[in-house]
């Protein structure tokens, strides 16, 4: 059987996540495929939550993640939002954001 999983983009390296810093300059911001809440979090693909890249400010211009809301389980790309360039932000997942998709490969790939 050769499975394919499709959905929101888990950064897995430097050289993806400047892929995708290139690819949302026009954006203000994405969903990522990252879910948790402060310390805790992880890739909805199942893939290790090792490459990072936190904010340094936010809203309460306090370090990501804050959970500022109370409920910023989901992992945001914001695009200088808070004049910080372009990084991890944790975000309640009710927002409307653009998301990036990837696809790949299961099992025999």
């Amino acid at each position: 059987i050769n499975a394919e999983y499709a959905g929101a983009v888990a950064v897995s390296s430097g050289d993806e996540y400047n892929f995708i810093k290139r690819a949302i300059s026009g954006q203000k911001y994405i969903w990522t495929g990252g879910s948790g809440l402060n310390r805790s979090w992880r890739w909805d693909n199942g893939e290790p939550f090792r490459f990072t890249d936190w904010s340094h400010t936010g809203g309460n211009r306090r370090p990501q993640p804050d959970n500022r809301e109370g409920n910023e389980a989901c992992l945001a790309i914001l695009n200088n939002f808070y004049r910080d360039g372009i990084k991890y932000h944790d975000v309640a997942c009710y927002h409307e954001k653009p998301t990036i998709c990837e696809r790949s490969g299961g099992a025999g790939k």
